[in-house]
């Protein structure tokens, strides 16, 4: 059984937008064989992004983690393992944001594979396998 690790934007979009995911994303995420995972560091990037008002949402931040739940979608907190990993990740001036290192970080350490729509995540993808 694959395991899969969907990043913040795969979040948005698959419950706001799922039109603007590819379809192989989606299929491979929609696999009965795979078991699919976001991590709670997504959460806190979405409530800081809509405090802020850098996003808007159509639900508020419980029913998004309702929604998530109801389609079978795991979380998976933020551990010491995950922090200490994202120290061993390169830095790369093109790529600072902190919750996307700690995102790569997770899938790295976890051996999960990595649902994402965000093209700078090709920068690590010696280290995770990206889909």
């Amino acid at each position: 059984m694959d395991k899969v690790l969907i990043d913040t934007q795969f979040i948005i979009w698959f419950l706001e937008q799922p039109k603007a995911i590819s379809n192989t994303i989606l299929k491979a995420v929609r696999n009965p064989a795979t078991t699919v995972y976001y991590s709670q560091i997504s959460l806190v990037e979405i409530g800081i992004k809509t405090k802020i008002g850098k996003l808007k949402l159509s639900v508020t931040l419980p029913e998004l983690i309702l929604e998530l739940k109801m389609e079978g979608i795991l979380p998976i907190p933020l551990s010491d393992d995950h922090i200490c990993k994202c120290l061993e990740l390169p830095l790369y001036e093109e790529h600072r944001d902190p919750f996307d290192r700690l995102l790569a970080a997770t899938a790295w350490f976890e051996d999960y594979s990595f649902a994402t729509t965000d093209k700078s995540f090709q920068l690590y993808k010696d280290l995770i396998r990206l889909i």
